[in-house]
């Protein structure tokens, strides 16, 4: 089968790594795959079996332009943004499916914005009805409720040969407190704010020292009042190991289709403070959960995983058993059913 996964860029996010994951699952099990993509600049690894194709005209004009004067030849064509996925369906029909790891309306925060993607989605869902895969039954739930339509649910999963419990010796000697590592993306559904807001609070209690690890984005300098380390964007095997080696991960988001950076937290035994905003983080049992936008709740929930041991092992011991239901080869078997099942 040829399956083409299409996007406007490749980059370092969560769902970069699952179609990194899911295309390189499916080449290998003799498919034909391919990632095409206008802007490629990642740190995952695909393997070689999947050709990785750009858009002859740069910028996202060029992606728009393209899609419009091109068919995709492919059996199967799968883009996980809405607007890519409507584009994709004048041209190609019903090849195409929508992988849905957000909501995309999310991303926007003026309502004329919000207007025209709810429009995308009602023309591309209701009306044309692609069919839609979703990465968690609550996501699942927006669009029953808002488009009448039932996409089947895959839940993300992780390669727990490669996230497991890996601290690095390095690392712990460099430590210069209790360490609290967050994803650094300046992204208003990530929280990016709320994690600076909560670190300051809990910093200016100076009893307690504290040290802030980051992955992604570089902090401007004053962001925050501790000792900061970037490590900026990093393979698995680094982010396995700063995970493993870290005292707390926290994750402060607003919207998640499903949040892939707690399940991986999970796996490497870093216990974890989040919000609601993670659906499979259950507070007191698997992590501390805060409701979202709740920088009071955050900081208090960090403080408390930082004094106390015991609770921080109960919740890591919980969340080691809970990942295992969570395996990538698992979802990745899951994902090309569902592709093959849809087509029929």
């Amino acid at each position: 089968m040829r399956i083409a996964f299409v996007r406007h860029s490749f980059l370092n996010r969560g769902g970069d790594k699952i179609v990194a994951e899911y295309a390189s699952y499916l080449a290998d099990a003799g498919h034909d795959v391919s990632i095409k993509s206008n802007v490629v600049d990642t740190v995952f690894e695909l393997s070689s079996n999947v050709a990785l194709e750009r858009f002859n005209i740069f910028g996202k004009f060029g992606t728009i332009l393209s899609l419009l004067t091109r068919k995709i030849e492919a059996d199967i064509i799968v883009a996980d943004i809405i607007a890519l996925s409507f584009l994709l369906y004048l041209k190609n029909g019903h090849k195409v499916f929508y992988f849905a790891q957000d909501y995309n309306e999310n991303i926007y925060q003026n309502f004329l914005q919000k207007l025209f993607i709810r429009g995308l989605y009602a023309l591309g869902l209701s009306y044309f009805r692609i069919p839609v895969i979703s990465v968690s039954d609550e996501l699942a739930t927006v669009f029953v409720d808002r488009f009448g339509i039932s996409p089947v649910v895959v839940r993300n999963g992780i390669n727990i040969k490669t996230f497991y419990n890996d601290p690095d010796k390095s690392l712990l000697a460099t430590k210069k407190g209790k360490v609290v590592l967050f994803f650094s993306r300046r992204d208003y559904r990530k929280g990016f704010d709320l994690a600076l807001k909560t670190l300051n609070s809990v910093s200016r209690d100076k009893s307690n020292s504290i040290e802030a690890w980051t992955v992604g984005e570089p902090l401007m300098a004053g962001e925050l009042d501790c000792p900061v380390h970037n490590f900026g964007y990093v393979a698995e095997k680094e982010m396995r190991q700063i995970l493993s080696s870290a005292d707390l991960f926290l994750y402060p988001s607003r919207f998640e289709g499903f949040g892939l950076m707690v399940l991986e937290a999970f796996a490497c035994g870093c216990p974890v403070v989040t919000t609601k905003a993670i659906q499979y983080a259950v507070n007191e049992k698997n992590a501390l959960v805060s409701p979202i936008d709740d920088v009071e709740s955050l900081a208090h929930n960090v403080l408390r995983l930082m004094s106390d041991e015991k609770l921080a092992k109960k919740l890591t011991d919980e969340a080691a058993h809970y990942v295992t239901d969570y395996t990538l080869e698992r979802s990745a078997k899951l994902f090309e059913k569902a592709l093959l099942t849809m087509r029929e």
